[in-house]
C-alpha cells in the first residue's frame, strides 16, 4: 500500500507540473495509444527510490506493433560511453553531473500527445480511472534519446564562442543525461561546473548529482556565480583555496 501511495504521489506531481494533462474531448490525431506502466524500485538509488517505467514496447497482441515499432528512432548522436570513460581516466581530476528529468523538459507537439496516453486513478479513495496524456518526451520511447540528443546539441552550439572549452567538453562527454569532465587543475573543474550550469540552465535544464574527487566541486554554487561569464573564473579561483 505504501508503494501504491508513492506511485500516486508521483502521478499527482506530474499532473501538477503539467507533465501529464487530461485528454481533450476531441483527440488531436488518429494516432491514439495507451502506455502500460509499472514501478521500478531501487532502494540503493541516490535520489529517487521508485521510478515509473513506461513500457512503450508493449503489444496488445503478437501481431500488433508496439509504440516503439511505430516511432522513428533517428540516428545515434551519443558519443561512445567507453570513449568518455577512457578519456577521463587519463586525467588526474574528474567531475560528473546529471541533467535532472532531462527528457521531461522537452515539450511534445499537441498533435503527437495522444500517442502517449495512460490510465491512472483520479483519487486513491474512489479509485476512479481517468485517462491522461504526456505533454513531453518520456524515457522509454524509442525516439527519446535522439530527441534529447539533438535538442542538447542545438542548444549547446549557441555557446561555442562564449564558452568554447566547456561546450566542447559537453558535446564530447555527455551520454544521454550524464556528463563528465576531467582536468589537471581544480580551477578547471570548478569553472566547468559553473559554465555548464549556466549553459544548461539557459535551456531550461537543471544539473544536479555532482560527484568529484575535488571536494569543492561537489559544493553548491552561489547563485551569483552563475549569472555571467567572468563570475565563473572568479568563483573557480576563490573556491579552490590552497593548491595541491
Amino acid at each position: 500500500m505504501q508503494t501504491l501511495n508513492e506511485y500516486h504521489e508521483v502521478m499527482e506531481a506530474q499532473i501538477k507540473e503539467g507533465i501529464l494533462e487530461p485528454i481533450p474531448e476531441e483527440p488531436s490525431s488518429e494516432n491514439i495509444h495507451y502506455i502500460p506502466h509499472q514501478p521500478d524500485i531501487r532502494e540503493d538509488a541516490e535520489s529517487t527510490k521508485m521510478r515509473i517505467v513506461y513500457d512503450c514496447s508493449a503489444r496488445s497482441s503478437p501481431a500488433d506493433p508496439s509504440l516503439n515499432d511505430c516511432l522513428e528512432k533517428g540516428p545515434p548522436l551519443q558519443p561512445l560511453i567507453l570513449d568518455i570513460l577512457l578519456r577521463n581516466r587519463m586525467l588526474r581530476l574528474c567531475i560528473t553531473g546529471d541533467i535532472k528529468k532531462a527528457f521531461l523538459q522537452i515539450k511534445l507537439d499537441p498533435a503527437d500527445r495522444d500517442a502517449q496516453r495512460l490510465f491512472w486513478y483520479k483519487t486513491m479513495e474512489e479509485r476512479e480511472m481517468v485517462a491522461y496524456r504526456f505533454t513531453c518526451v518520456i524515457f522509454g520511447a524509442a525516439s527519446s534519446p535522439y530527441i534529447l540528443g539533438v535538442t542538447l546539441e542545438k542548444h549547446l552550439i549557441q555557446y561555442r564562442e562564449t564558452f568554447p572549452e566547456t561546450v566542447k567538453a559537453l558535446l564530447k562527454n555527455t551520454y544521454v543525461d550524464d556528463m563528465q569532465f576531467g582536468g589537471y587543475k581544480r580551477e578547471d573543474l570548478l569553472k566547468f561546473k559553473v559554465e555548464a550550469t549556466q549553459i544548461l540552465q539557459d535551456g531550461g535544464f537543471e544539473l544536479h548529482k555532482w560527484h568529484s574527487n575535488v571536494p569543492e566541486a561537489e559544493a553548491p554554487i552561489p547563485e551569483a556565480s552563475v549569472s555571467k561569464e567572468e563570475d565563473a573564473t572568479t568563483y573557480a579561483k576563490t573556491a579552490v583555496g590552497t593548491k595541491w
